[in-house]
């Protein structure tokens, strides 16, 4: 916890945000009717990735084109991604809505979550009991779980 705690504003900002979204997103995503809880989880889950997304381009650990990596690509999708669902909901394309909202819960919450974990990376260091490798493949697991999870839950509610 000390790492958190003395990582730089726009870190802990980062890591607040997106935890905020990986916890909410699966309210909003799951209920089945679209009622208050639903539009309060939604609302909080895309502050969270935008505002995750947005505070990641001041983070620079990973430097490979000039200050910026891989990882940034996905911010740059994740931005024009809750774009789209919004423009989407406002159309009342509640299909293309549904569609983005699933794409970017995986795409922004789980293969960002997944660099995050890396070895080396603050989240990584952030669990003191196992060998960054080991905490990796718990992540790594841990996704898959919630892949799957998700994957049905989204072939459901999209088919249905």
């Amino acid at each position: 916890m000390s790492e958190f705690i003395n990582a730089s504003l726009v870190i802990q900002l980062h890591v607040i945000a997106a935890v905020a979204a990986f916890l909410v997103g699966p309210i909003a995503l799951i209920r089945k009717r679209r009622d208050i809880f639903h539009k309060i989880a939604g609302y909080i889950f895309v502050v969270g990735i935008v505002i995750a997304a947005f505070s990641s381009f001041f983070i620079f650990s990973i430097r490979m084109i000039g200050p910026f990596s891989p990882i940034h690509i996905l911010s740059i999708v994740s931005l024009v991604s809750v774009s789209f669902a919004l423009y989407s909901i406002k159309i009342k394309n509640i299909r293309a809505h549904k569609r983005s909202m699933w794409r970017l819960y995986s795409q922004a919450i789980g293969i960002a979550g997944l660099f995050a974990f890396l070895p080396g990376r603050l989240m990584n260091d952030m669990v003191p009991f196992f060998e960054p490798r080991i905490v990796f493949g718990i992540a790594v697991t841990c996704f898959l779980l919630i892949a799957a999870i998700v994957y049905r839950a989204a072939r459901k509610e999209l088919v249905g």
